[in-house]
């Protein structure tokens, strides 16, 4: 039996890659040049914020008193904390209203506690050190700005790197020539485990720190809130804020109320621990309505310090939002786990691409030896392998899921449904569950019975005759008829417009051994099998390779049947059996 190969999939596997079109190329370009652009501009803009704030370190601190000290509420409805204050540069006196930004005025910031943390350290008549730009003695701050963008450049790298990356491979990458086909690519595998491993610590170290200041720390605060004192206070102002954004728009609750702690009047607006807005204005003004201004409420005040209060300190209807981080970590984790289980194909003798006329040397024994000898063949996945990944499918897909199904139910609840997000979302829903569903069924497959085969040689060439000895661990008599089968695949990359497509097509299946004796499939067996001259070898390019496989498959009634595959690396044929032919 042999390969039928379309002219376009033989001409990939003459020149080891495929040659796009003009059109497709033109659109590659367009989609990376997109995220190159994307990229360099946000990469430009942490670097202006950046050197505008440690330009601001090299600044002359001179004495400053203050003249002003207040929080006012803007028009837009934030609090600001607004700071005057004077001092003397070049023996000339000069004011100023910078906080941490010379060129804006006082600070804003949505917790009213802090704005009122500031004004009582910044009071009238106070002297602080302030920090003067020598180039402009009228710029003038009382604090040096933070250097936390700089955290952020490892995003705009990724955009960077993938616009770069697409456009090289899309213009100058002409795929594997025949003369380098008997290199092995372990080296370029190896970048690729590195290249997993930095976007794994990237969503990793995004998702902990997120996840830590949008669940953990609420949480934390929450538990640590319930020895906090209760304390009577007055709701001076309460309102629904509306924070609009590009596709919709969210809310959040605003009430400002005064109490007094430690013989001092004090105002607040924390409503609960977790921060941000969600959809649903309904739920937000119904708890405005029960806080109009001028009403006596409890709110619970932290021992230590006074500033630090709450209305309500449990778990907030929304609590949900800050799961979103924690499926960056996941993601993160998959990507660091898989890709330090990612082997290295080349130590298996199966990421050498092989030349027609002739074979690969091994350098080193990449299998299983028994004590007589002979080769026993690894699985290309464990049961164990294929629970987990269903498992992390299942977390991710249903995590993400499950915050479009909570924005979807809010909707409802709220009485304002969103009715193509509940739509858009069904089949979402369907395909989560179905990976829910097949977690027991690949628990249930871990009892199945184990096949082991052993060969003579892990990498037969054409031509050449395959001893093959099999034997079920385990249960073996729950297995009902059993089949060992020859495939051999073709698995093509190519680009098609925009999109990276890989077709896989099977060109050779053929059964070694069927049988449904009860006797046989306990005992094991023997027996013996040509590989066929007129079919591909083993190969394996950039955009093109050849997979051989001995399956094992099981039926078992009543249970998950046994599925199991070996790898083998069929060489080409030998020189000496040609020549004989």
């Amino acid at each position: 039996m042999g390969i039928t190969f379309g002219k376009r999939r033989a001409e990939g596997h003459r020149n080891g890659g495929y040659s796009p079109t003009i059109t497709g190329k033109t659109g590659a370009t367009l989609f990376f040049l997109f995220f190159l652009a994307m990229g360099i501009a946000f990469l430009i803009f942490i670097a202006i914020v950046l050197f505008r704030n440690l330009s601001t370190y090299a600044w002359n601190q001179v004495d400053a008193t203050v003249t002003h000290s207040r929080i006012v509420q803007e028009g837009n409805g934030d609090y600001r904390f607004r700071v005057g204050y004077e001092y003397i540069a070049g023996n000339r006196l000069f004011r100023s209203t910078g906080y941490d930004n010379p060129d804006e005025a006082g600070f804003t910031h949505g917790d009213y506690s802090v704005l009122q943390r500031l004004a009582m350290r910044y009071s009238v008549g106070s002297t602080h050190s302030a920090y003067v730009d020598p180039a402009d003695a009228s710029r003038a701050i009382l604090v040096h700005p933070g250097l936390w963008m700089g955290l952020l450049v490892f995003l705009p790298l990724i955009f960077v790197a993938i616009g770069a990356g697409g456009l090289y491979f899309t213009w100058f990458h002409r795929g594997v020539s025949v003369e380098s086909l008997t290199r092995r690519i372990a080296p370029k595998q190896t970048a690729g485990r590195w290249i997993v491993r930095g976007m794994g610590i990237i969503f990793t170290l995004i998702g902990v720190v997120a996840s830590y200041f949008l669940l953990v720390g609420p949480l934390l605060r929450i538990h640590n809130a319930r020895s906090w004192m209760p304390v009577p206070a007055t709701v001076i102002a309460s309102r629904v804020v509306s924070h609009r954004g590009d596709d919709s728009t969210t809310y959040s609750v605003d009430i400002l109320y005064e109490y007094e702690a430690r013989g001092r009047k004090l105002r607040s607006n924390r409503y609960h621990f977790i921060s941000g807005s969600s959809s649903g204005h309904s739920s937000k003004q119904a708890i405005v309505d029960a806080h109009p201004p001028g009403r006596q409420i409890t709110v619970y005040v932290n021992p230590a310090d006074p500033f630090d209060s709450v209305i309500h300190r449990g778990l907030p209807s929304d609590w949900w939002l800050g799961l979103i981080p924690v499926v960056f970590c996941i993601a993160g984790l998959a990507m660091l786990i898989g890709s330090f289980c990612m082997k290295d194909k080349s130590a298996r003798g199966g990421s050498a691409a092989w030349l027609p006329d002739a074979k690969v040397e091994q350098t080193e024994d990449p299998f299983q030896r028994s004590p007589s000898g002979r080769v026993t063949l690894k699985r290309t996945a464990t049961p164990v392998g294929k629970l987990v990944g269903i498992v992390v499918g299942a977390v991710l897909w249903n995590a993400i899921t499950g915050v479009m199904v909570a924005i979807a139910v809010n909707s409802h609840r709220a009485g304002n449904p969103e009715w193509f997000l509940t739509i858009f979302v069904i089949p979402f829903v369907l395909a989560g569950i179905g990976l829910i569903v097949a977690i027991p069924y690949h628990i249930l497959a871990l009892l199945n019975p184990s096949p082991v085969v052993e060969v003579n040689t892990a990498t037969p060439s054409l031509g050449e005759t395959l001893t093959i000895d099999w034997r079920l661990e385990g249960r073996a008599d729950r297995v009902s008829t059993l089949t060992l089968s020859l495939v051999g695949e073709e698995h093509a990359t190519y680009r098609r417009g925009t999109d990276t497509v890989t077709d896989k097509h099977t060109f050779y299946d053929e059964p070694l051994l069927e049988t449904s004796s009860l006797a046989e499939i306990v005992k094991g067996g023997h027996f013996e099998a040509v590989i066929p001259c007129d079919v591909m070898h083993s190969f394996e390019a950039d955009n093109n390779k050849i997979t051989w496989t001995i399956r094992a498959a099981g039926d078992i009634k009543r249970w998950p049947d046994m599925k199991a595959e070996f790898r083998l690396v069929i060489q080409p044929m030998n020189p000496e059996a040609i020549a004989h032919a």
